[in-house]
């Protein structure tokens, strides 16, 4: 993923986190250079330092994480640029409410996928997964039939499949068809989501990229009922204006990207912004400003 700024390909990127789990504040920040590879890294809770690595400088709470002279040596250089939070997680007995423990449960329930060109996913899954194959061997077929049905208004009458299948069928004016063959490219989108749907259970965290890129504009608002009402953190990114209404998200809730700045509506504007306000007319009437 090359992320590095275009006009100073030799200068570190910096990314800063801030996560809060019950009462605790845990701040993380590092950098990586242009072929990904960590030069800084930073984490505290609180506002109290656990640990700083930067410029070949290395610091960390002693209390928490004793080491050995030649080990905390060996993290200062880093030469083969180790997390140290990776580091901390593996090398350390943590207890189950300790800080780091948190992070990485939230982390590792991340979830980013698209349905672009290609498709592609990071987080919850590490192996490839057949959407057909899921749907067949969990019994889903007809639940997948009422999604397709509850969002876009399309009736697909599925084949009951055997165990051992590893493709849907579906029957048009009594021929046995292929479904992902006749399916669009947006209904073969909404298979997609179904299936991360009943992933997302495990997830913490969900961003979805350019999520109605197939979709009209009203399928993308039941797609987002869907979605808004599952019990994690959900991002989505639509280009759709349609979609700035308070019958789905608060203003505060809705993000302007612009100029490498991210801003609520509720900040975008000095007006008062009320439920029965329309605000995709007021965002075409420029009454948002980044």
């Amino acid at each position: 993923m090359n992320f590095v700024y275009a006009g100073k390909p030799n200068s570190p990127v910096e990314f800063e986190y801030t996560f809060k789990f019950n009462d605790q504040s845990i701040e993380y920040r590092y950098s990586k250079n242009s072929i990904g590879a960590l030069t800084s890294e930073a984490l505290s809770v609180d506002g109290c330092m656990i640990f700083s690595r930067r410029d070949d400088a290395f610091e960390i709470d002693d209390k928490q994480f004793p080491m050995e002279d030649a080990t905390r040596k060996n993290l200062m250089v880093n030469a083969n640029r180790v997390s140290i939070v990776n580091f901390l997680l593996t090398s350390y007995p943590l207890a189950e409410d300790n800080c780091l423990m948190a992070l990485h449960h939230f982390v590792n329930s991340m979830l980013w996928f698209k349905h672009l060109d290609t498709r592609e996913f990071i987080g919850l899954e590490t192996n490839i997964t057949l959407i057909d194959t899921f749907i067949i061997q969990n019994n889903l077929a007809d639940d997948f039939a009422d999604f397709i049905n509850k969002v876009s208004e399309q009736s697909f009458q599925f084949v009951t499949p055997n165990i051992n299948d590893n493709a849907l069928l579906c029957t048009i004016d009594g021929a046995v068809v292929v479904f992902n063959q006749i399916a669009s490219t947006g209904t073969q989108s909404l298979m997609l989501l179904y299936f991360w749907i009943k992933r997302m259970n495990e997830a913490s965290f969900v961003f979805i990229d350019e999520f109605d890129a197939f979709y009209h504009f009203k399928l993308a608002f039941e797609v987002c009922k869907q979605l808004f009402s599952l019990n994690c953190q959900v991002f989505t990114s639509s280009h759709n204006t349609y979609l700035m209404t308070n019958d789905l998200l608060r203003p505060d809730c809705n993000f302007i990207v612009s100029d490498n700045k991210i801003k609520p509506l509720s900040e975008c504007t000095d007006k008062e912004l009320r439920f029965g306000h329309n605000i995709e007319k007021l965002f075409r009437g420029d009454a948002f400003q980044v």
